[in-house]
Protein backbone atom coordinates (compact mmCIF):
# COMPACT_ATOMS: atom_id res chain seq x y z
CA UNK A 1 0.00 0.00 0.00
CA UNK A 2 2.62 2.02 0.66
CA UNK A 3 4.30 1.46 -2.64
CA UNK A 4 0.98 2.47 -4.58
CA UNK A 5 0.83 5.45 -2.77
CA UNK A 6 4.33 6.92 -3.57
CA UNK A 7 3.76 5.70 -7.36
CA UNK A 8 0.41 7.97 -7.14
CA UNK A 9 2.19 10.66 -5.91
CA UNK A 10 4.85 10.84 -8.37
CA UNK A 11 2.95 10.39 -11.13
CA UNK A 12 1.04 13.29 -10.01
CA UNK A 13 4.10 15.30 -9.61
CA UNK A 14 5.15 14.64 -12.92
CA UNK A 15 2.25 15.36 -15.18
CA UNK A 16 1.60 18.92 -12.87
CA UNK A 17 5.61 19.88 -14.08
CA UNK A 18 5.30 18.86 -17.34
CA UNK A 19 1.89 21.03 -17.71
CA UNK A 20 3.50 23.84 -16.19
CA UNK A 21 6.83 23.37 -18.51
CA UNK A 22 4.56 23.83 -21.82
CA UNK A 23 4.21 27.92 -23.29
CA UNK A 24 2.02 29.36 -25.24
CA UNK A 25 3.01 29.55 -29.21
CA UNK A 26 5.00 32.51 -29.97
CA UNK A 27 3.41 35.04 -33.23
CA UNK A 28 4.88 34.47 -36.13
CA UNK A 29 6.84 37.28 -37.45
CA UNK A 30 5.03 39.59 -40.08
CA UNK A 31 6.21 39.07 -43.37
CA UNK A 32 7.42 42.30 -44.53
CA UNK A 33 8.12 42.97 -48.79
CA UNK A 34 10.78 45.49 -49.85
CA UNK A 35 9.33 47.35 -52.75
CA UNK A 36 10.03 50.86 -55.00
CA UNK A 37 7.35 53.45 -55.55
CA UNK A 38 6.23 56.43 -57.39
CA UNK A 39 3.42 58.81 -57.38
CA UNK A 40 0.87 59.00 -59.36
CA UNK A 41 0.95 62.50 -61.15
CA UNK A 42 -0.39 63.92 -64.66
CA UNK A 43 2.48 63.57 -66.87
CA UNK A 44 3.27 63.96 -70.91
CA UNK A 45 2.26 60.45 -73.24
CA UNK A 46 3.70 59.96 -76.47
CA UNK A 47 1.46 57.94 -79.42
CA UNK A 48 3.20 55.78 -80.48
CA UNK A 49 3.49 53.78 -83.71
CA UNK A 50 4.92 50.40 -83.70
CA UNK A 51 6.42 48.55 -86.34
CA UNK A 52 8.39 45.99 -87.30
CA UNK A 53 11.43 44.80 -89.95
CA UNK A 54 14.72 43.97 -90.36
CA UNK A 55 18.65 45.85 -90.89
CA UNK A 56 19.34 45.40 -94.54
CA UNK A 57 22.50 47.47 -96.28
CA UNK A 58 21.92 50.59 -97.59
CA UNK A 59 21.91 51.31 -101.65
CA UNK A 60 24.66 54.09 -100.62
CA UNK A 61 27.82 53.08 -101.19
CA UNK A 62 26.31 50.24 -102.91
CA UNK A 63 29.05 48.71 -105.38
CA UNK A 64 28.26 45.94 -108.19
CA UNK A 65 31.56 43.66 -108.82
CA UNK A 66 30.34 42.09 -112.36
CA UNK A 67 31.55 40.13 -115.07
CA UNK A 68 32.92 42.42 -118.09
CA UNK A 69 33.21 39.64 -120.67
CA UNK A 70 31.27 36.16 -120.48
CA UNK A 71 33.82 33.80 -117.98
CA UNK A 72 33.71 31.03 -116.14
CA UNK A 73 33.91 31.21 -112.46
CA UNK A 74 37.14 29.52 -110.91
CA UNK A 75 37.33 30.66 -107.55
CA UNK A 76 35.23 32.87 -104.73
CA UNK A 77 37.24 33.47 -102.22
CA UNK A 78 34.40 35.50 -100.23
CA UNK A 79 31.18 35.21 -98.59
CA UNK A 80 27.86 37.40 -97.74
CA UNK A 81 28.89 39.22 -95.15
CA UNK A 82 32.72 39.10 -94.72
CA UNK A 83 34.35 42.41 -94.29
CA UNK A 84 37.11 43.16 -97.11
CA UNK A 85 39.93 45.70 -97.18
CA UNK A 86 40.79 47.34 -100.09
CA UNK A 87 42.53 44.99 -102.42
CA UNK A 88 41.22 41.98 -100.66
CA UNK A 89 40.61 39.09 -103.88
CA UNK A 90 37.13 38.76 -104.16
CA UNK A 91 37.01 35.91 -106.98
CA UNK A 92 38.98 34.76 -109.88
CA UNK A 93 37.45 33.88 -113.45
CA UNK A 94 38.62 33.32 -116.85
CA UNK A 95 37.57 33.69 -120.18
CA UNK A 96 35.13 30.80 -121.73
CA UNK A 97 35.27 30.10 -125.22
CA UNK A 98 32.96 32.33 -126.75
CA UNK A 99 34.94 35.04 -124.79
CA UNK A 100 38.27 33.84 -126.73
CA UNK A 101 36.55 33.19 -130.26
CA UNK A 102 35.69 37.38 -130.13
CA UNK A 103 38.90 38.26 -128.97
CA UNK A 104 39.87 36.33 -132.15
CA UNK A 105 37.47 38.22 -134.13
CA UNK A 106 38.34 41.51 -133.04
CA UNK A 107 41.91 40.46 -133.51
CA UNK A 108 41.36 39.43 -137.53
CA UNK A 109 39.02 42.60 -137.64
CA UNK A 110 42.34 45.06 -136.58
CA UNK A 111 44.59 43.08 -139.11
CA UNK A 112 42.17 43.38 -141.92
CA UNK A 113 41.75 46.61 -141.16
CA UNK A 114 45.75 47.22 -141.04
CA UNK A 115 46.11 45.75 -144.51
CA UNK A 116 43.59 47.91 -145.87
CA UNK A 117 44.39 51.21 -144.67
CA UNK A 118 48.38 50.56 -145.63
CA UNK A 119 46.72 49.33 -149.15
CA UNK A 120 45.16 52.92 -149.12
CA UNK A 121 48.07 55.18 -148.83
CA UNK A 122 49.90 53.38 -151.44
CA UNK A 123 46.64 53.54 -153.91
CA UNK A 124 46.39 57.54 -152.77
CA UNK A 125 50.39 57.76 -153.48
CA UNK A 126 49.42 56.83 -156.98
CA UNK A 127 46.71 59.30 -157.01
CA UNK A 128 44.73 56.32 -157.06
CA UNK A 129 42.27 56.81 -154.44
CA UNK A 130 40.72 60.00 -152.93
CA UNK A 131 42.04 61.55 -149.44
CA UNK A 132 38.45 60.93 -148.40
CA UNK A 133 39.23 56.95 -149.14
CA UNK A 134 42.34 57.40 -147.07
CA UNK A 135 40.18 59.01 -144.44
CA UNK A 136 37.71 55.85 -144.37
CA UNK A 137 40.49 53.37 -143.70
CA UNK A 138 41.86 55.07 -141.12
CA UNK A 139 38.70 55.30 -138.98
CA UNK A 140 37.96 52.13 -139.38
CA UNK A 141 41.40 50.59 -138.38
CA UNK A 142 41.15 53.28 -135.07
CA UNK A 143 37.96 51.88 -134.94
CA UNK A 144 39.01 47.86 -134.87
CA UNK A 145 41.78 48.59 -132.67
CA UNK A 146 40.03 50.58 -130.20
CA UNK A 147 37.42 47.02 -130.21
CA UNK A 148 40.61 44.73 -129.89
CA UNK A 149 41.39 46.98 -126.80
CA UNK A 150 38.53 46.99 -124.73
CA UNK A 151 37.77 42.98 -125.23
CA UNK A 152 41.90 42.85 -124.17
CA UNK A 153 40.75 44.54 -121.20
CA UNK A 154 37.51 42.81 -120.67
CA UNK A 155 39.02 39.58 -120.69
CA UNK A 156 42.13 40.27 -118.72
CA UNK A 157 44.06 39.41 -121.77
CA UNK A 158 42.52 36.01 -122.14
CA UNK A 159 44.11 34.48 -119.29
CA UNK A 160 42.59 33.73 -115.47
CA UNK A 161 41.43 37.34 -113.74
CA UNK A 162 41.56 38.08 -110.08
CA UNK A 163 39.09 40.44 -108.93
CA UNK A 164 39.88 42.61 -106.24
CA UNK A 165 38.08 45.39 -104.05
CA UNK A 166 38.63 48.67 -104.68
CA UNK A 167 37.66 49.94 -101.24
CA UNK A 168 37.13 48.25 -97.79
CA UNK A 169 33.58 47.05 -97.59
CA UNK A 170 31.11 44.45 -96.70
CA UNK A 171 30.20 41.74 -98.99
CA UNK A 172 26.64 41.95 -99.00
CA UNK A 173 25.94 39.31 -101.11
CA UNK A 174 27.70 36.48 -103.79
CA UNK A 175 25.70 36.42 -106.90
CA UNK A 176 27.22 33.30 -109.07
CA UNK A 177 28.27 29.57 -108.23
CA UNK A 178 31.39 27.93 -108.70
CA UNK A 179 31.90 27.00 -111.78
CA UNK A 180 29.04 29.17 -113.15
CA UNK A 181 29.38 30.46 -116.57
CA UNK A 182 28.45 34.48 -116.55
CA UNK A 183 27.31 36.12 -119.28
CA UNK A 184 28.89 40.08 -120.13
CA UNK A 185 27.70 42.43 -117.87
CA UNK A 186 25.93 40.04 -115.25
CA UNK A 187 26.62 40.47 -111.53
CA UNK A 188 28.94 38.35 -109.74
CA UNK A 189 28.41 40.28 -106.07
CA UNK A 190 27.35 42.93 -104.31
CA UNK A 191 29.32 44.80 -102.16
CA UNK A 192 28.28 47.63 -99.61
CA UNK A 193 30.02 49.86 -97.42
CA UNK A 194 30.58 48.98 -93.83
CA UNK A 195 28.99 51.22 -92.11
CA UNK A 196 25.70 51.97 -94.73
CA UNK A 197 22.80 49.90 -93.39
CA UNK A 198 19.28 51.03 -92.87
CA UNK A 199 15.76 49.75 -91.29
CA UNK A 200 12.94 48.27 -93.42
CA UNK A 201 9.80 48.34 -91.44
CA UNK A 202 6.20 47.21 -92.54
CA UNK A 203 3.74 50.48 -91.54
CA UNK A 204 0.56 49.55 -90.90
CA UNK A 205 -2.33 51.65 -92.96
CA UNK A 206 -3.58 52.99 -90.08
CA UNK A 207 -0.50 54.58 -89.11
CA UNK A 208 0.97 56.02 -92.42
CA UNK A 209 -1.27 59.18 -92.40
CA UNK A 210 0.49 60.39 -89.39
CA UNK A 211 4.36 59.36 -90.58
CA UNK A 212 6.40 61.49 -92.53
CA UNK A 213 10.08 61.49 -93.94
CA UNK A 214 12.65 63.35 -91.07
CA UNK A 215 10.36 61.47 -87.94
CA UNK A 216 12.48 59.94 -85.37
CA UNK A 217 12.33 56.50 -84.76
CA UNK A 218 13.80 54.17 -82.06
CA UNK A 219 14.76 50.73 -82.37
CA UNK A 220 15.29 47.47 -80.43
CA UNK A 221 16.98 44.46 -81.67
CA UNK A 222 17.34 41.12 -79.53
CA UNK A 223 21.26 41.80 -79.78
CA UNK A 224 21.37 45.28 -78.51
CA UNK A 225 20.44 45.84 -74.91
CA UNK A 226 19.95 50.19 -75.97
CA UNK A 227 17.61 51.53 -78.16
CA UNK A 228 19.15 52.76 -81.13
CA UNK A 229 17.76 55.65 -82.85
CA UNK A 230 17.30 56.68 -86.73
CA UNK A 231 15.13 59.12 -89.08
CA UNK A 232 12.48 57.65 -91.57
CA UNK A 233 14.45 58.70 -95.25
CA UNK A 234 11.31 57.46 -97.63
CA UNK A 235 8.20 56.69 -97.42
CA UNK A 236 6.43 54.01 -100.00
CA UNK A 237 2.61 54.32 -99.55
CA UNK A 238 1.72 51.73 -101.91
CA UNK A 239 -0.27 48.99 -99.66
CA UNK A 240 1.52 45.57 -100.34
CA UNK A 241 -1.43 43.06 -100.96
CA UNK A 242 0.16 40.26 -99.74
CA UNK A 243 1.00 41.70 -96.33
CA UNK A 244 -1.34 45.13 -95.96
CA UNK A 245 2.07 47.15 -94.97
CA UNK A 246 3.47 50.45 -96.18
CA UNK A 247 7.56 50.49 -96.55
CA UNK A 248 9.13 52.78 -94.25
CA UNK A 249 13.32 53.10 -94.89
CA UNK A 250 15.14 54.09 -91.36
CA UNK A 251 18.13 56.05 -92.60
CA UNK A 252 20.97 55.05 -89.53
CA UNK A 253 23.81 56.24 -88.00
CA UNK A 254 26.81 54.68 -88.68
CA UNK A 255 28.53 52.02 -86.07
CA UNK A 256 24.89 51.49 -85.24
CA UNK A 257 25.89 47.95 -84.21
CA UNK A 258 22.69 46.07 -85.37
CA UNK A 259 24.24 43.69 -88.08
CA UNK A 260 22.59 42.89 -91.34
CA UNK A 261 19.48 40.67 -91.53
CA UNK A 262 19.24 41.45 -87.18
CA UNK A 263 15.31 41.81 -86.55
CA UNK A 264 14.03 45.31 -85.19
CA UNK A 265 11.26 46.64 -83.40
CA UNK A 266 10.77 50.52 -83.81
CA UNK A 267 8.61 52.78 -81.92
CA UNK A 268 7.52 55.59 -83.99
CA UNK A 269 6.58 59.00 -81.98
CA UNK A 270 3.51 61.10 -82.99
CA UNK A 271 1.44 63.58 -81.03
CA UNK A 272 1.61 64.53 -77.40
CA UNK A 273 -0.84 63.94 -74.88
CA UNK A 274 0.22 66.24 -71.42
CA UNK A 275 -1.71 65.88 -68.49
CA UNK A 276 -2.49 61.87 -68.64
CA UNK A 277 -2.41 59.47 -65.54
CA UNK A 278 0.55 57.06 -66.27
CA UNK A 279 2.79 54.63 -64.18
CA UNK A 280 5.71 52.70 -65.31
CA UNK A 281 5.04 49.93 -67.47
CA UNK A 282 6.25 47.36 -64.74
CA UNK A 283 4.05 48.77 -62.19
CA UNK A 284 1.40 47.02 -64.43
CA UNK A 285 0.59 43.19 -62.84
CA UNK A 286 -2.09 40.70 -65.07
CA UNK A 287 -4.41 38.05 -63.42
CA UNK A 288 -6.06 36.33 -66.48
CA UNK A 289 -5.31 39.29 -68.83
CA UNK A 290 -7.17 41.69 -66.13
CA UNK A 291 -4.43 44.34 -65.08
CA UNK A 292 -4.04 45.77 -61.19
CA UNK A 293 -1.41 47.99 -59.54
CA UNK A 294 -0.61 47.51 -56.32
CA UNK A 295 -1.37 50.96 -53.91
CA UNK A 296 0.76 51.62 -50.96
CA UNK A 297 -1.78 52.87 -48.36
CA UNK A 298 -0.13 53.27 -44.61
CA UNK A 299 2.76 50.81 -45.73
CA UNK A 300 0.04 48.09 -46.62
CA UNK A 301 -0.47 46.69 -50.44
CA UNK A 302 -3.94 47.22 -51.54
CA UNK A 303 -4.61 45.41 -54.86
CA UNK A 304 -6.24 47.97 -57.19
CA UNK A 305 -7.74 46.86 -60.69
CA UNK A 306 -7.31 49.36 -63.40
CA UNK A 307 -8.50 50.21 -66.74
CA UNK A 308 -5.16 50.88 -68.85
CA UNK A 309 -4.98 52.89 -72.37
CA UNK A 310 -2.16 53.57 -74.78
CA UNK A 311 1.50 52.58 -73.96
CA UNK A 312 4.21 53.81 -75.34
CA UNK A 313 7.01 51.74 -74.28
CA UNK A 314 8.18 53.12 -71.24
CA UNK A 315 4.97 54.23 -69.52
CA UNK A 316 1.43 53.31 -69.52
CA UNK A 317 -1.93 55.43 -69.61
CA UNK A 318 -4.47 54.49 -66.60
CA UNK A 319 -8.10 55.67 -67.51
CA UNK A 320 -9.67 54.43 -64.56
CA UNK A 321 -8.63 53.39 -61.10
CA UNK A 322 -6.28 55.59 -59.78
CA UNK A 323 -5.89 59.63 -58.74
CA UNK A 324 -2.99 61.74 -58.64
CA UNK A 325 -1.50 61.75 -55.08
CA UNK A 326 -1.71 58.06 -54.79
CA UNK A 327 1.75 55.95 -54.03
CA UNK A 328 1.99 52.52 -56.39
CA UNK A 329 4.72 50.17 -55.94
CA UNK A 330 6.96 49.88 -59.43
CA UNK A 331 9.43 47.32 -58.27
CA UNK A 332 8.84 44.34 -55.93
CA UNK A 333 5.03 43.98 -56.66
CA UNK A 334 5.43 40.11 -58.03
CA UNK A 335 5.85 39.11 -54.15
CA UNK A 336 3.24 41.19 -53.18
CA UNK A 337 -0.36 39.87 -51.67
CA UNK A 338 -3.57 41.93 -50.71
CA UNK A 339 -2.95 43.09 -47.41
CA UNK A 340 1.02 42.43 -46.88
CA UNK A 341 3.18 45.15 -45.23
CA UNK A 342 5.43 47.01 -47.17
CA UNK A 343 8.82 48.28 -46.81
CA UNK A 344 9.97 51.12 -49.21
CA UNK A 345 13.12 50.80 -50.50
CA UNK A 346 13.16 53.82 -52.96
CA UNK A 347 11.25 56.33 -54.29
CA UNK A 348 10.85 58.09 -57.80
CA UNK A 349 9.58 61.26 -58.91
CA UNK A 350 10.90 63.21 -55.66
CA UNK A 351 8.55 61.02 -53.69
CA UNK A 352 8.96 60.07 -50.31
CA UNK A 353 7.13 57.53 -48.29
CA UNK A 354 6.76 56.82 -44.14
CA UNK A 355 7.87 53.17 -43.58
CA UNK A 356 5.31 51.35 -41.55
CA UNK A 357 6.16 51.93 -37.92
Amino acid sequence: MRHRARFSIALFLGLGLAGCSQQPDEAAPEVVATVAVETVAPTTLSEIAEAWGSIEFAPRGARIVEAAAEVVVDQIHVEPGQAVAAGSLLVRVRATANSALELRKAQTDASFASRAHARSIGLFKQRLATRSDLDLTRQALASALQTLANVRERMGGGAASELRAEASAVVASVDVALGAIVPAGSPLLHLSGSDAVQARLGIEASDLGSLRVGQAVSLSSAGNAQPQSGKISELFTQIDPLTHQAIAIVALEPGLGIAPGSSVHASIGLAQRSGVISVAQRTVLYAQDRPYVYVLLDGVAEQRWVEIGQDDGRRIEIKAGLVSGEVVVVEGNYVLEPGMHAQVRSATLATTVAQPQ
